[in-house]
Order: C-alpha cells, then structure tokens, then sequence
C-alpha cells in the first residue's frame, strides 16, 4: 500500500482483482461484471467467508450506491479499550452507541459473532451506532 492509498482504494482495486480472477461478480441484476466496471471509489457489497487467515474469499460482488449508514458484519479479532476490530476495520464506540439489550464493550471476545452499524469516518476508522 502506498502512502497515498486510502483503505477503500487498496479495496476497490482488490475488488477488481478478484473481478478478473474469479469472475464471480454480478451488478445485481445478474449481469456478469467486467473489470472495467469497477473503479476506485466505487461502493461495492462483497458476500463470502473470511478464513481468519487473512484470507476472504467472494462469491458475490455487487456494485452498489453509497449509503448513509454502513454495516459491517464479522467475528471479533479483538477488543481494545475503546472498541473492536472485526473483518480488519477497527471499530470505534463511544457513548452515542447503542447495545443489544443483554451486550457490552465488556462482554465481547475475540470470536464473538457482532453485526455493527455505523459510519465510516476515513480510512481504518469505523463509528459504530449500534451493536448487536
């Protein structure tokens, strides 16, 4: 990664990557993607499984609009005092976020299934607002 790369450049260029290689992508209507279509910047939604060897393997690439809200849904790699990381994104909490009713920063371990909703404020750094 090059100094000037934000994390969603490095993405959409492995994105594009795995475009090329797996041919597995579809624009959502089912037409097969081409690496032409994708471009840095663009949002992606990628489905697969995470291998917990640094490894994620797509079976569904899909080129979406920008939401307001973002999602991230994983397995806890850590806990730090003032949040997570899961899927890589270290996840900021702070006193705006809010808990399922029986979860909190306490209680999560790494292994721990979470689905988090928030927004990301740059590169490496995910605002969650709700945890669950």
């Amino acid at each position: 990664m090059h100094a000037d790369d934000t994390a969603f450049d490095v993405f959409a260029r492995a994105c594009a990557a795995l475009l090329a290689f797996t041919g597995l992508a579809h624009a959502g209507d089912d037409e097969p993607l081409d690496l032409a279509d994708v471009a840095v910047g663009q949002w992606v939604i990628v489905k697969g499984a995470y291998d917990g060897d640094a490894r994620f393997t797509a079976t569904e690439v899909e080129i979406s609009a920008p939401e307001e809200q973002h999602q991230l849904v994983g397995t806890v790699e850590a806990v730090q005092l003032d949040g997570f990381v899961v899927l890589g994104q270290a996840v900021e909490v702070s006193d705006k976020t809010r808990w399922r009713k029986d979860l909190e920063l306490g209680d999560l371990a790494a292994g721990a299934r979470v689905d988090v909703e928030g927004y990301y404020r740059g590169p490496r750094k995910f605002s969650a607002r709700e945890v669950s």
